[in-house]
């Protein structure tokens, strides 16, 4: 034990060790998860957005609809984590067509370990999208196929 002169105790003979970490985490990729499918007509989706090492401080508010060319509406975000390197992220009452993505968002305060926070929500390798096709089909048109003649007493008729 050692003192400064000021009454404070100096740690003499130790030898310190300091591992600086300047990696900015990263968003890796965004996948579908719930349904796997492209196109579909669920009226929600769920992501799984990959991280390059483990984060915390995520919330809902992290993340948006990526709406692209979707026309509807979309109600909210859950997230199922607050920390890791993945995290499930469903969008709920999708309602409309077009294409769908996830937008992760930096301005709050998703960070790694050592306080680094995530500069871009753009996925460094995949970023897949839903197609959601909720539209009902129509019918254009009613053709009688068999018989031809619209005055018939046939037991059987055939429309196209």
């Amino acid at each position: 034990m050692n003192l400064d002169g000021n009454g404070n105790t100096a740690i003499t003979g130790a030898t310190w060790q300091f591992t600086a970490d300047a990696a900015i985490p990263t968003v890796t990729s965004i996948v579908r998860k719930t349904p796997v499918a492209a196109l579909t007509n669920a009226g929600s989706v769920v992501f799984t957005v990959n991280f390059s090492e483990n984060v915390t401080g995520m919330a809902s508010n992290d993340f948006s609809a990526s709406v692209g060319s979707f026309t509807g509406t979309t109600g909210a975000i859950s997230v199922s984590g607050a920390t890791g390197t993945s995290v499930d992220v469903t969008i709920a009452s999708v309602a409309g067509n077009g294409t769908l993505g996830l937008n992760v968002l930096t301005a709050n305060t998703i960070t790694d370990t050592p306080g680094n926070l995530l500069a871009s929500g753009t996925p460094t390798l995949t970023n897949e999208t839903y197609t959601i096709d909720q539209a009902p089909p129509t019918v254009t048109s009613i053709v009688r196929k068999t018989p031809a003649t619209s005055l018939t007493n046939a037991t059987t008729v055939v429309y196209t």
